[in-house]
């Protein structure tokens, strides 16, 4: 009986992160200074009609439910932006970090949602500067060796 408890509240734990994350997502669509660029899954589709130069890459594409970009470079709006993502990239949201790169004043980091299958459900680029802020949404059902190869795949190209 108490592990069914203690399982109910991680589930409802989760859920809340799952929630409050949604709920900063509209709240930067509802910004008129956030540029908001959605993809969906039918277009996302098409890369794998279109030579995109990388296999790997339409792999990915196959496996997206959808795509957004969230941008902001004026001073208010890249204020709030970066408050909600810093309050994501604290911890406490249910994300786990894959990787934070810094280079002088500009910051990115990968962090990752799984589902209970430990597949990622969704993937965010959160890329912040200081006179801009950006946020890439990737939102499935892939894996890590997915994204590894798409990278590999990348260095490869890029040599």
């Amino acid at each position: 009986m108490n592990k069914l408890i203690v399982t109910l509240m991680l589930a409802l734990a989760g859920f809340a992160g799952v929630q409050a994350q949604s709920d900063m997502f509209q709240k930067l669509g509802d910004n008129k200074d956030i540029t908001v660029v959605y993809i969906s899954k039918a277009l996302l589709g098409l890369a794998g009609n279109m030579d995109v130069g990388n296999s790997d890459v339409k792999n990915l594409a196959g496996k997206l439910t959808m795509l957004e970009i969230y941008s902001a470079d004026k001073p208010e709006a890249v204020k709030m932006m970066k408050k909600e993502a810093e309050k994501l990239l604290a911890g406490g949201s249910g994300m786990e970090t894959l990787m934070k790169v810094k280079e002088g004043n500009n910051n990115v980091s990968f962090v990752a949602r799984r589902g209970a299958d430990n597949r990622i459900k969704e993937l965010l680029m959160v890329s912040l500067e200081p006179d801009e802020c950006s946020i890439m949404r990737f939102l499935g059902d892939f894996t890590m060796d997915d994204i590894e190869k798409i990278t590999k795949s990348d260095s490869k190209d890029n040599q």
